[in-house]
């Protein structure tokens, strides 16, 4: 993780869970955004970006729809 170009792998799509766990093992630290929450069941990150060296800001959207299959709602 040194130099200005360094690229943070992407956790576009990941849960929230997947991303931070995956991120922690490569040596970031994280901060969370939420633009939607419910709860952390069904959360996605959607969109990242390095805050400053070591540093990821990920912004987190739950997921939450009824399931016309299931009759529930998630």
């Amino acid at each position: 993780m040194t130099g200005s170009n360094v690229q943070i792998p992407d956790m576009i799509g990941f849960t929230r869970e997947e991303g931070c766990l995956i991120l922690q093992k490569s040596g970031y630290h994280i901060e969370f955004k939420y633009t939607h929450y419910h709860s952390d069941k069904g959360s996605r990150i959607v969109r990242q970006q390095m805050l400053e060296k070591g540093i990821v800001e990920l912004v987190i959207s739950s997921e939450y729809y009824k399931d016309p299959v299931i009759g529930k709602t998630r």
